[in-house]
């Protein structure tokens, strides 16, 4: 079951997709910070719902940072 959620961006708040893409990017830099960059080329969808999911499951907390990748030079995410 690999590769079946995609997001809606229609359907989704602007404050939503912000979030969701805060999740997107965090995912991507741990990866890249932990597992390195080919981590970072199996992220998808899947994984990003995953750990929506269980951070509301845990409650976990986390801090925003702003930060620029490779992929969004321009934009800190």
């Amino acid at each position: 079951m690999f590769g079946y959620i995609n997001i809606n961006k229609g359907e989704l708040k602007v404050k939503e997709f912000e979030r969701y893409r805060a999740y997107y990017c965090g995912l991507c830099h741990a990866l890249q910070a932990r597992h390195g960059l080919p981590a970072r080329l199996t992220l998808n969808y899947d994984m990003t719902f995953a750990v929506m999911l269980l951070s509301d499951l845990y409650d976990a907390e986390g801090t925003p940072r702003m930060s620029r990748c490779l992929v969004h030079p321009a934009q800190p995410t």
